[in-house]
C-alpha cells in the first residue's frame, strides 16, 4: 500500500465489498472519486479544483457496462442516439442509421464507412463492422475473418491506400475504451501533420472527464438549455454540440 494512503472505512471496506461482487476497477475508482476519500493525498488537483459531477444517472440504463460506453461518445448527437438504442436494446452496428454511417464498401459478412467521429490528424479514418452481431474476434467464424481482410483490400484498392493502421475493439468494451458493444476495427490514414493517437485505455483523468461530459450530454438531452450549464460544464461540451 502507498505510504501516503491512510485506510478509512470508505476507502477500505467499501471498495473491498465491491470487489467481491465483481464491480471493474473503473467503477471502484468513480465510487471513490465521487463520494471523497479526504485522507487521499494522491487526489489529482485537476480533480480537486473542478469538482467534475461524474455521476451519470441514465433513467432505465442501469448496466454498468452500458452507462461506461456512454461516456465516451464524442458528441451530443451521437450521445442521444446512443441512449436511445440503448433503451430499446438496439445495437448502433446491427441497426445502422445511413445518415450517420453510410456503408462505402461491404462483402457478405462486413461492410465499412468513414467514422462520424474520426481522429486528429488523419486523411482516413474508417470502421469495420461484422455483420453478425459480436463482441469478440473469437466468435468470427473462419469465413468472417477472411471476409475483414477482404473489406480491407476493397479499402485500399478503392481510396488508393499507401499506408494504413488497424486497431480492433475487441471483448469487454469496458477495457478497451470502446462505445459499441459490438466487434469492430478502425482503419487509419495518417496526414502527416501530427501525432494519431487511438486509445486503448483512457487513463483515470481522461475517464472522468468522459464521465462528467456524459452528466452534462445528459442534462442536455432532457431539455437543459445550454445557457444554464456552469462555465465548468460549457467548457467540457462547447465543441460537442
Amino acid at each position: 500500500m502507498n505510504s501516503g494512503y491512510q485506510k478509512n472505512s470508505f476507502d477500505i471496506d467499501i471498495i473491498l465489498n465491491k470487489v467481491n461482487k465483481g464491480v471493474d476497477a473503473r467503477h471502484i475508482y468513480l465510487l471513490w472519486y465521487v463520494f471523497g476519500s479526504s485522507t487521499n493525498k494522491h487526489k489529482s488537483k485537476k480533480h480537486t479544483e473542478n469538482k467534475m459531477n461524474t455521476n451519470l444517472v441514465v433513467p432505465g440504463i442501469t448496466d454498468l457496462t452500458t452507462l461506461d460506453c456512454l461516456t465516451r461518445v464524442s458528441n451530443l448527437k451521437l450521445y442521444c442516439k446512443a441512449v436511445e438504442a440503448a433503451l430499446t436494446e438496439k445495437c448502433i452496428f446491427c441497426n445502422i442509421d445511413s445518415e450517420i454511417n453510410k456503408v462505402l464498401v461491404g462483402n457478405e459478412f462486413w461492410h465499412a464507412w468513414q467514422s462520424p467521429c474520426p481522429e486528429r490528424f488523419t486523411r482516413h479514418h474508417f470502421i469495420m463492422v461484422p455483420k453478425r452481431h459480436v463482441k469478440e474476434t473469437g466468435d468470427l467464424t473462419n469465413k468472417e475473418k477472411l471476409g475483414l481482410f477482404d473489406i480491407v483490400s476493397k479499402l485500399v484498392k478503392k481510396y488508393k491506400l499507401k499506408a494504413r493502421g488497424i486497431l480492433i475493439r475487441d471483448g469487454d468494451a469496458r477495457f478497451s475504451s470502446g462505445t459499441i458493444q459490438h466487434l469492430h476495427c478502425h482503419l487509419v490514414v495518417p496526414d502527416g501533420t501530427g501525432r494519431v493517437a487511438l486509445p486503448l485505455c483512457d487513463g483515470e483523468d481522461v475517464a472522468m472527464e468522459c464521465y462528467a461530459r456524459a452528466v452534462v450530454f445528459e442534462k442536455l438531452r432532457n431539455g437543459s438549455p445550454i445557457a444554464n450549464l456552469t462555465k465548468e460544464e460549457y467548457n467540457l461540451v462547447k465543441d460537442r454540440v
